[in-house]
């Protein structure tokens, strides 16, 4: 009687059935969310194989293919993604009782692809590694802003032009910001874009002065904005690109890099923006302050600001504080506690640094 060869499975089939059948998709998305809890439990891991591995490869990767177009890689990746996405929900359209499973895999696959290509950064160290500093008091808050605003009238006048009407030059302040996170430890291979929309003000009407898209590695921002906010946006989405994720850290890191760039009109781009922000914060918290700061302000500086809030009463929000609760909502699933209170945190971050804490 002939005996039957016996038959093995292959040692790797449970993992086969998990990541190449019918749910592999919701399967890869849980696996990214257990390593993301992994990785915030031991920071240590996603600091060397992610940020400095294979971060800088997808950086790279994307840098210098769509990046080098000579317009938006949204208008390349965008269509592409939403045709793949209704391919793979919608195809063999009689199979109606398969959509509802194909959706949750499409949504598990562009969780795990958002984890690899930008979001396990959340887990890896600030440039302020992890130090907390207090809420600043009104002596506190107002000597800052004097100082910024003495640093505003020197480099306004070492500029010897005015800034809200020069072009932004993006080389410059890329270069700036890598500078400023190489000095800190922070590889920045790459060549990270943000490009500037003319959009007539679309973005700044749906709630959003710029973002970094992490599907396509590009961030955006509107030409409606004056050049010197601009320029502080541009610097702010380049430092999401090259892995900063705490809102309040990439406005850090845009203050920095301009402030200490050796180009007098971002350096006044950078001190005009947080001198700004004083005055904002003060506003509400010590409007006595706040007048003073105002009364002590040099008239060109003064209508710099001044220009920069008129330019902001022609874009109002088609529905205002949704774009803010629906932010709010993703950096505190991602692990940031205060939400968009966040970005207000740069004044202490900008104090401590400052100050030498």
């Amino acid at each position: 009687m002939k005996r039957k060869a016996l038959r093995y499975a292959p040692v790797n089939q449970p993992f086969r059935k998990i990541f190449a059948g019918p749910n592999a998709g919701c399967w890869s998305g849980l696996v990214s969310i257990l390593l993301f809890g992994v990785f915030l439990l031991l920071p240590a891991i996603p600091e060397v194989l992610y940020r400095k591995g294979i971060f800088q490869v997808i950086r790279v990767l994307f840098d210098f293919t769509t990046g080098l177009l000579p317009f938006p890689a949204a208008a390349v990746w965008l269509p592409a993604l939403v045709a793949l996405a209704l391919w793979f929900v919608f195809r063999k359209p009689r199979r109606f009782r398969l959509i509802p499973m194909r959706l949750l895999n499409a949504v598990g696959y562009t969780l795990a692809f958002f984890m690899l290509a930008w979001g396990f950064n959340y887990t890896c160290r600030g440039i302020t590694a992890g130090r907390t500093a207090a809420k600043l008091k009104e002596d506190q808050l107002f000597a800052l802003g004097t100082a910024a605003h003495e640093r505003c009238v020197e480099m306004k006048a070492a500029a010897k032009m005015a800034l809200l009407h020069t072009v932004v030059d993006e080389g410059a302040v890329r270069e700036a910001v890598e500078q400023l996170l190489t000095s800190r430890g922070i590889p920045t291979a790459g060549r990270v874009r943000c490009r500037i929309l003319n959009d007539d003000g679309t973005l700044r009407k749906l709630g959003i002065a710029g973002f970094f898209f992490p599907f396509h590695q590009e961030g955006y921002t509107s030409s409606t904005y004056l050049p010197g906010t601009v320029t502080f946006i541009v610097a702010h989405e380049l430092s999401h690109g090259y892995g900063i994720t705490h809102e309040g850290e990439a406005d850090l890191v845009a203050y920095l890099a301009l402030s200490q760039s050796g180009h007098p009109a971002m350096q006044y781009a950078g001190e005009l923006e947080l001198l700004r922000n004083v005055r904002g914060r003060l506003k509400r918290e010590s409007p006595e302050k706040y007048a003073e700061l105002k009364a002590n302000t040099a008239p060109a500086v003064e209508d710099d600001l001044r220009a920069i809030y008129l330019n902001g009463l022609g874009y109002q929000e088609y529905v205002p504080g949704v774009q803010e609760k629906f932010n709010d909502l993703y950096l505190k699933s991602m692990g940031v506690s205060a939400g968009v209170a966040s970005y207000d945190h740069m004044l202490e971050m900008v104090y401590a640094e400052r100050v030498g804490l």
